[in-house]
């Protein structure tokens, strides 16, 4: 009998994350998802945070560190420090680097300089936001950025669609879902010593949002919601998990809703615990790239309702493991999670599909396969490209 052949692993990748980041929120989580997810498929990810002398503490590089990631921190003393682009290019040599991958616009301008010559350029378009004038700048900035690179990967096909309108070239824009890991739907106990600590009765309805306080999230819309069910369910509580620039106004707006009881917990580490507390959960988003907070809710088994932005129809069509709503419409939001909080038995089979939607299509393993597969690509590219360059 012939013998088999033997089958060449492929080489290890080693990759650097560059992100700036100011706390721990959705495009976090999917460095930190990613990072894990590349480590174990057996290649070498790093995780690029810039520090200042006067905040050297980032969240996300400590929650690395505890996954026993590495990290490397770049000492940055503004928006733009030209020593930092120094630091990058050093650690690239040091390190033999195959790529940078980096993620926002600040990471996006030190990636594209600090790079050049050197190795593969990728960046992860999250989403592009921009409810202010400084963001308005940012993303025009972006957008001219981003064409310098090998490689742009979009979270959905709606940022896809953002990314061509910018001007960047479709042969080298790759849709990637995001990822997230299992879940368990949390066990009784901890539901209930949850909620005692919370201080909301064991038998209360429990609607519950996880992401950044900020405008673009519409958490507004989710009061409004939540004040009109309150006049019509005795025993309800909104319980909003994370912080942001918005935190005091909706605290504020809480006010004009004297029957509904708000919680907010500010940015929380336990978040599974936290969704174990909750019926049902809700996503009032006015723009999104693909929620990751939506999908971490789906693989805790919990009924979801979210407002149809983004890459949401494309995580909630088809199946009932969800129900979509018309963004910023507070009586529609109402309406949809009166329908699941008044049939339990339905919102638990939604919940239970949408657990295994989740695993079946946005694993972490998943979307670390798919981006191996495109960093592979790139570097072949650009290798190719650096040969025919040769004389």
């Amino acid at each position: 009998m012939a013998k088999a052949d033997a089958v060449t692993p492929e080489p290890q990748i080693r990759v650097l994350h560059l992100i700036s980041t100011i706390g721990f929120f959705g495009a976090e989580n999917v460095v930190l998802n990613l990072c894990r997810g590349l480590r174990d498929l057996g290649h070498d990810p790093t995780v690029g945070v810039f520090v200042a002398e006067r905040n050297p503490r980032v969240a996300l590089a400590d929650m690395a560190e505890a996954a026993d990631i590495k990290v490397a921190r770049f000492k940055s003393s503004g928006r733009t420090d030209v020593s930092t682009f120094g630091l990058v290019r050093d650690y690239l040599d040091r390190e033999a680097a195959h790529l940078i991958h980096s993620h926002n616009y600040k990471a996006n301008i030190y990636a594209r300089w600090a790079a050049r010559g050197k190795v593969a350029k990728i960046s992860t378009l999250h989403n592009w936001t921009a409810t202010t004038r400084r963001m308005r700048l940012y993303v025009a900035i972006d957008r001219l950025v981003l064409r310098g690179f090998d490689t742009v990967v979009a979270v959905s096909g709606p940022v896809r669609s953002s990314l061509v309108d910018a001007g960047i070239d479709p042969d080298r824009i790759r849709i990637i879902e995001n990822g997230v890991p299992a879940m368990s739907p949390g066990c009784e106990e901890t539901r209930a010593e949850v909620r005692r600590q919370l201080g909301v009765p064991r038998d209360a309805l429990v609607l519950g949002t996880v992401g950044r306080l900020s405008r673009e999230k519409g958490h507004s819309v989710l009061i409004e919601a939540a004040g009109q069910l309150a006049q019509r369910l005795s025993a309800m509580a909104l319980l909003v998990v994370g912080d942001g620039p918005e935190r005091g106004s909706l605290e504020q707006a809480c006010l004009a809703f004297p029957g509904l009881r708000v919680i907010f917990t500010g940015v929380r580490r336990d978040v599974a615990d936290l969704l174990s507390a909750m019926d049902v959960f809700a996503l009032p988003s006015l723009t999104e790239g693909h929620p990751v907070a939506l999908l971490e809710a789906m693989a805790a088994g919990k009924p979801v309702v979210a407002s149809s932005v983004g890459g949401v129809p494309d995580i909630l069509e088809g199946g009932g493991v969800g129900i979509m709503v018309t963004p910023g419409d507070p009586r529609a939001l109402a309406a949809a999670l009166e329908n699941l909080a008044s049939d339990r038995g339905t919102a638990m089979e939604m919940g239970e599909r949408a657990r295994q939607a989740v695993a079946a299509k946005y694993s972490v393993e998943r979307m670390a396969r798919r981006y191996v597969d495109v960093y592979r690509e790139t570097i072949r590219r650009r290798e190719s490209l650096h040969s025919i360059a040769q004389p």
